[in-house]
């Protein structure tokens, strides 16, 4: 079908201060030009770039608490928005089309719960097993899954420095949702 409108997307980039310099401008440089709206969610409030600070300090590891504050972030800042219908969640040094996302997006139904991304999974094979995207390759959710995942407590964060992508993997697993691998993606 025709590519989903640019302004249905919401580009939200996890950065923190030390990349300010030299990641951050090769995404300003690249990808970002042709994002309608992108936002950059920092562990330090830099109008430079400019970023978001949501109080959650940068972690070497996981970054479970961060990821769950920019979804509830997001949820909050476009609940009157009824034009985003996706949301894309990036490393600073993720790359990225979104040309493609736009093309891609079009074999989905934005009104149903769905996460696209490349899928790992952990234990499959077993019942304490799951499946979920993996974050270095971007991942995207649609509007109804993004509210559920930042409904208060729906997804609570056993720590700050959790795998937010095997989390979050956990969570939808809970919820019912499945996660939808795509080889467009790569971490």
């Amino acid at each position: 079908g025709d590519p989903i409108p640019n302004s249905s997307l919401y580009f939200a980039v996890k950065t923190c201060e030390k990349y300010h310099k030299d990641r951050i401008p090769v995404v300003k440089d690249t990808w970002a030009k042709q994002a309608k709206h992108i936002h950059f969610f920092s562990d330090l409030k830099d109008e430079s770039v400019p970023t978001i600070d949501l109080g959650v300090p940068n972690t070497e590891q996981g970054h479970c608490r961060k990821t769950m504050a920019i979804l509830s972030y997001i949820a909050k800042e476009i609940r009157n928005d009824t034009d985003t219908r996706w949301v894309v969640v990036a490393d600073d040094d993720t790359i990225l089309s979104v040309s493609r996302f736009q093309q891609l997006l079009t074999c989905y139904d934005d009104a149903e719960d769905v996460a696209v991304g490349e899928r790992y999974g952990y234990n499959v094979h077993s019942p304490r097993g799951y499946n979920y995207i993996t974050g270095g390759g971007g991942m995207v959710f649609s509007r109804p899954l993004l509210d559920k995942l930042a409904e208060n407590g729906a997804c609570e964060c056993p720590s700050l420095d959790t795998p937010d992508d095997m989390f979050l993997g956990i969570c939808m697993a809970g919820l019912g949702v499945s996660v939808t691998h795509s080889p467009f993606f790569h971490q």
